[in-house]
């Protein structure tokens, strides 16, 4: 394997963090829908709450 210079070497780290994050955004916004979706599953058949 052949070594890359020192900044193309920056780049592909970089490269490796953004797709990391955005992995990570996606996790997140996965888990919050989710959470949202039973909170609201949750207020509209809850009985003591009813009108």
């Amino acid at each position: 394997m052949r070594k890359l210079p020192s900044k193309e070497r920056d780049d592909e780290k970089r490269s490796e963090d953004i797709t990391k994050l955005e992995q990570l955004i996606d996790r997140l916004e996965d888990m919050t829908t989710s959470a949202r979706l039973k909170d609201i599953a949750y207020h509209f058949t809850d009985k003591k709450r009813s009108h």
